[in-house]
């Protein structure tokens, strides 16, 4: 549903953009009375345009997170963003934020809706030399997935091998970011 809607948008604006030169060049060996039309017509595509320009200018201020990232992934984007080693690969239960944060692809899906088996097996269960072994050099996470794991899962957590990068919290709401280096994990 997302998908067909972004797709009908896309191509709304792409006609948009096209109908303007060509009903300039079809109105302008027009009656006056279209010209006029047309004319209107332009004014009040400019005149929403110069809303909404209006209406971003007012929010540029205060930016707006992305609905799976919040201050904590900006407090760490702007530490590690495109800071990592080049092929460096980040495991993050939320497959779409790591890449966003770090500025490193990754290898969780064969989809934007379908992850790989072997990712979520990695997921439900962090044994650190097996996520190493998986090619992922670093280990993101954050509470709502450590609350979500067994007992077993955040044991995994205390192995002295895994190096805490960095760790960034807050209070209010309670909630944590925590980049894990996993290189001594073998």
């Amino acid at each position: 549903m997302l998908f067909r809607s972004r797709v009908q948008n896309t191509i709304v604006g792409l006609c948009k953009g096209f109908a303007v030169p060509a009903l300039w060049l079809w109105g302008r060996h027009r009656s006056d009375l279209v010209k006029v039309g047309i004319g209107v017509l332009f004014l009040v595509t400019f005149f929403g345009g110069v809303v909404l320009l209006g209406l971003q200018l007012v929010s540029a201020p205060k930016p707006v997170y992305s609905n799976f990232l919040n201050d904590l992934d900006a407090q760490m984007t702007q530490k590690y963003w495109n800071k990592l080693e080049p092929d460096a690969l980040v495991l993050d239960p939320y497959p779409y934020r790591a890449p966003v944060v770090f500025g490193r692809a990754n290898i969780s899906s064969n989809s934007w809706y379908e992850q790989k088996p072997e990712w979520e097996a990695l997921i439900n269960n962090p044994v650190p030399s097996d996520i190493l072994v998986s090619g992922h050099r670093y280990m993101y996470i954050d509470e709502k997935y450590w609350e979500g794991l067994s007992a077993q899962g955040q044991a995994f957590f205390s192995d002295p091998c895994l190096v805490v990068v960095e760790k960034v919290e807050q209070e209010f709401p309670r909630d944590f970011r925590i980049l894990y280096d996993l290189q001594e994990c073998r």
